[in-house]
């Protein structure tokens, strides 16, 4: 029987880093909502 790993992990992002993931998803929501109509 093979056995499955899961792993949790946390990322503590610098200011700069957060406003770059800010910005970057931002744009992705809005280009799959735009695919989406």
């Amino acid at each position: 029987m093979e056995r499955l790993k899961a792993y949790k992990f946390r990322l503590y992002p610098t200011e700069e880093q957060e406003l770059f993931f800010a910005q970057s998803f931002g744009c992705v929501r809005k280009v799959y909502n735009l695919m989406l109509n």
